[in-house]
C-alpha cells in the first residue's frame, strides 16, 4: 500500500487482459472528472469493476473473463503501479497481485460507488445500517487493543507511585535513626579515647611492663586481625542471605509463570484449524463474488437488446420480470428473474460468510495473543532458570568463602587465647590494669565499626529513598500523560462518528444548494447514543408558504436518493483519508440523475478527489462537458 499524493497531475495508465468481457484493452485518463460513454453492452461496467480490482476491491471487483485461464489489470501513475492478476484452477479462480490498497471493504464501500454499493444501498433501504456503513474506516480492534495497552500502563505508574511514596514515607524515622547511630558513635569515640589516654599513661608511668609489651602487641595484633575476619564473616552472611532470598523469589516467579504443554498444543492446533477454515472462507467468497460479478455481467450486457423486437420482446419490456437472457458464451436462454433471484441469494450467502470469516480472523487473532503471551512467558522462564543457576553457584561460592573465614576465626581465637595466657602469666603484669584496658579498648574498637557499618547502611538508604522525589516527578508526569493519551484514545471513536456526521451534514447542504432540488430543505444525520450509538438521518422539506416539515427517505425521488448515497461514500472516503491511498473515485448506474444536476454533483466531487471516472450513457454523455473517453474502444 503506497501513499499517494494529494493532487495527482499525471494520467492513469490501464491495461486490462481476459476480465469481464474484455479481451484485451490499453488506455489512459487524465487528472480531474473523466466521462466513460457508451451505450449498454460496451463493458463499460466490466472496465470500471477491472480498475476497482486494481484498486483493492473484493466484492465490486471484476471476475475473470469466463473463457480464460488468467487475466489482469495494471494501474500506472505518479511512479506507483498497482497490479491485479486472476487465474483458474480446478473451477476456481484466485487473486493475487499488489492492488493500490490493501484494505478491500474501504475500497468497495468508498471508492466503488456503483448501483450495489453499500452506501447507496443503504439509503435506498431507509438508512438501516447507516453508522456501520460509515464506520467501516475505523479499526475499532485496533483503537480497543490500545486502550488496553494504557491501561496496563497506567496500572504500572500507578503502583511505582504508590510504591515512591511508601519509600517517602520512610525518610523520617530513618533520619531519625541515622541521628542516633551518629550520637552513639561520637560517645564511643570519646570513651575509646579516654582509654586510650589511660593506656598512655601506664607507658609513660610504669617501666615494669616494658617486658609484658611485645606479648600486648602481638595480642592487639592477633585480635585485630580476628575483629577483620569476624567482619568479613558478617558481610558474607548478609550477602549469603540476600543471595538466598533471591533465590526464593526467582523459585517463586518462576512457579507463577509455569505453563501447561498440553494448553500450548491446543492452541497451536486450534490456530492451525482457525487458518484452514479462514483459507477457505476466503476462496468461497471470493468464488460468490465472481458469479455474482458474472451474473451482473449477464444482465447488464443484456440491456444492450434493441428497443424493437420480436413479440416476445416486446412482451419482455412490457414484463421485465417475464424476459429472458441469453448467455452470450453458451447460448441458453434463461429467465431474468431466475438469475436476479439466484444474485440475491448468493449476495445473502456472501454476507453471511463474510460475518463468519470475520468472527474466524478475531479468534485467530485472540489465539494468536495468547500463544505470543505462552511464548513470552517461556522466554521468561529461561531468564529466571539461567538467574536461578547463577544465583546458586553464588550460594555455593558464599559457603565456601564462609567455611574458609570461619576455619581462619577458630584459629586466631585459638591464638589470641595462647596469648592472654601468656600476658596474665607475665610477673609483671600480675597487678596491672593494662590487659584490661587493651581489653577493654579492644570491645569499644569492635562496637565502633560496627556502628560504622550500620550508619553507613542508613545513610544509604537515606540517599536511595532521597533520590525518590526527583522518581515521583517524573512518575507522575508520566502518568498524567498516559491518562490524557487513555482519554484521548476512549474520545476516538466518538470524535471519529461526529466528523463522519459533520462531513456528511456540510457536503449535503452544498449539494442540495448546488443541485437546486424543489421542496428539499435539508438532509441531515443525527446521533443518538441510548447504550448503543445509531445515525438517524432526516429529510425536511419546505412548502411554497416558506413553512418546514420533516419527512422520510422513502418520499425523496430516485434521483435525490442516489445523491444521498454517493454523499454518504464520499463522506467515508474523506473522513477515514482513503485518498491518501486511493485517489480515484469510480461511478457506475447514475442515470436517475439528470444530466445538469449530475454535471454539477461530480464537478464538486472533483474539487475533492484527483480522479473521478463515471460510466455514462452517450446522451448524459453529451450534455456534460468533461473530458470523455468512448466505449467500448476506451479512447478519447
Amino acid at each position: 500500500m503506497s501513499h499517494m499524493p494529494d493532487r495527482a497531475d499525471g494520467p492513469i495508465e490501464i491495461e486490462i487482459r481476459n476480465l469481464g468481457g474484455i479481451e484485451s484493452l490499453s488506455t489512459s485518463i487524465p487528472s480531474g472528472v473523466t466521462i466513460l460513454a457508451g451505450a449498454n453492452a460496451t463493458n463499460r461496467t466490466s472496465f470500471l469493476r477491472s480498475v476497482a480490482a486494481a484498486l483493492g476491491a473484493s466484492d465490486a471487483a471484476i471476475s475473470l473473463k469466463t473463457d480464460a485461464e488468467s487475466g489482469s489489470v495494471t494501474l500506472s501513475f505518479d511512479g506507483q503501479k498497482a497490479t491485479r492478476e486472476f487465474s483458474q484452477s480446478g473451477g476456481t479462480v484466485h487473486r493475487r497481485g499488489d492492488p493500490l490498497s490493501d484494505a478491500p471493504p474501504l475500497v468497495d464501500t468508498y471508492v466503488s460507488i456503483f448501483a450495489t454499493n453499500p452506501a447507496r444501498s443503504t439509503i435506498r433501504n431507509g438508512g438501516t445500517g447507516l453508522r456501520e456503513v460509515l464506520m467501516r474506516g475505523v479499526d475499532t480492534d485496533a483503537i480497543d487493543a490500545e486502550i488496553q495497552s494504557l491501561k496496563s500502563e497506567q496500572a504500572d505508574l500507578e503502583a511505582q507511585l504508590a510504591e515512591i511514596e511508601r519509600a517517602q514515607g520512610r525518610l523520617p524515622d530513618k533520619r531519625e535513626r541515622r541521628a542516633e547511630l551518629a550520637d552513639e558513635l561520637a560517645e564511643t569515640e570519646e570513651t575509646i579515647a579516654t582509654v586510650e589516654d589511660t593506656i598512655e599513661a601506664y607507658r609513660a608511668s610504669e617501666a615494669e611492663i616494658e617486658a609484658a609489651e611485645e606479648y600486648l602487641s602481638t595480642l592487639e595484633e592477633t585480635r585485630n586481625k580476628l575483629r577483620q575476619v569476624e567482619r568479613e564473616i558478617e558481610e558474607t552472611e548478609r550477602t549469603r542471605d540476600t543471595l538466598v532470598e533471591e533465590r526464593a523469589t526467582l523459585e517463586g516467579e518462576l512457579e507463577s509463570l509455569s505453563v501447561s504443554a498440553d494448553r500450548r498444543a491446543d492452541l497451536s492446533d486450534r490456530k492451525g484449524a482457525l487458518e484452514s477454515e479462514i483459507d477457505a472462507l476466503e476462496s468461497t467468497i471470493a468464488e460468490l463474488s465472481d458469479i455474482i460479478s458474472h451474473n451482473q455481467s449477464i444482465l447488464e450486457d443484456a440491456d444492450a437488446l434493441d428497443v424493437l423486437g420480436t413479440d416476445d420482446e416486446v412482451v419482455g419490456q412490457l414484463d421485465p420480470s417475464s424476459s429472458t437472457v441469453r448467455c452470450w458464451t453458451c447460448g441458453s436462454e434463461v429467465d431474468r428473474e431466475t438469475i436476479e433471484s439466484r444474485i440475491e441469494t448468493m449476495e445473502a450467502i456472501r454476507a453471511e460468510k463474510n460475518e463468519t470469516l470475520q468472527e474466524k480472523r478475531a479468534e485467530r487473532e485472540s489465539v494468536a495473543e495468547k500463544l505470543a503471551a505462552i511464548e513470552q512467558n517461556q522466554t521468561e522462564r529461561e531468564r529466571l532458570k539461567r538467574e536461578l543457576r547463577e544465583t546458586e553457584s553464588a550460594i555455593e561460592a558464599e559457603d565456601r568463602s564462609l567455611s574458609e573465614l570461619r576455619d581462619r576465626a577458630s584459629g586466631l581465637r585459638e591464638e589470641v587465647s595462647d596469648l592472654q595466657e601468656q600476658v596474665s602469666e607475665t610477673a609483671e603484669l600480675r597487678d596491672s590494669d593494662l590487659p584490661e584496658a587493651y581489653e577493654r579498648l579492644n570491645r569499644l574498637q569492635h562496637e565502633r565499626g560496627q556502628l560504622e557499618t550500620r550508619l553507613e547502611r542508613v545513610e544509604s538508604e537515606l540517599t536511595d529513598l532521597e533520590a525518590t522525589a526527583d522518581q515521583k516527578e517524573t512518575v507522575s508526569a508520566d502518568l498524567e500523560q498516559v491518562r490524557a493519551d487513555l482519554e484521548a484514545a476512549r474520545g476516538r471513536v466518538d470524535r471519529i462518528e461526529r466528523e463522519l456526521i459533520e462531513e456528511f451534514n456540510e457536503q449535503m447542504a452544498d449539494l442540495i444548494d448546488l443541485l437546486g432540488y424543489e421542496n428539499l430543505s435539508r438532509v441531515w444525520i443525527e446521533r443518538l447514543v441510548d447504550g448503543q450509538t445509531t445515525f438517524e438521518i432526516h429529510v425536511v422539506r419546505d412548502t411554497v408558504a416558506g413553512t418546514v416539515y420533516e419527512d422520510t427517505l422513502s418520499t425523496l425521488s430516485e434521483s435525490e436518493r442516489e445523491i444521498v448515497g454517493i454523499v454518504v461514500a464520499l463522506s467515508g472516503y474523506l473522513v477515514h483519508d482513503v485518498k491518501e491511498t486511493v485517489p480515484l473515485v469510480l461511478f457506475d448506474s447514475v442515470e436517475a440523475i439528470d444530466a445538469e444536476r449530475l454535471a454539477a454533483m461530480l464537478e464538486y466531487v472533483g474539487q475533492k478527489v484527483p480522479y473521478v471516472l463515471t460510466a455514462l450513457l452517450p446522451e448524459q454523455a453529451d450534455a456534460i462537458d468533461e473530458q470523455t473517453i468512448q466505449a467500448p474502444a476506451f479512447e478519447p
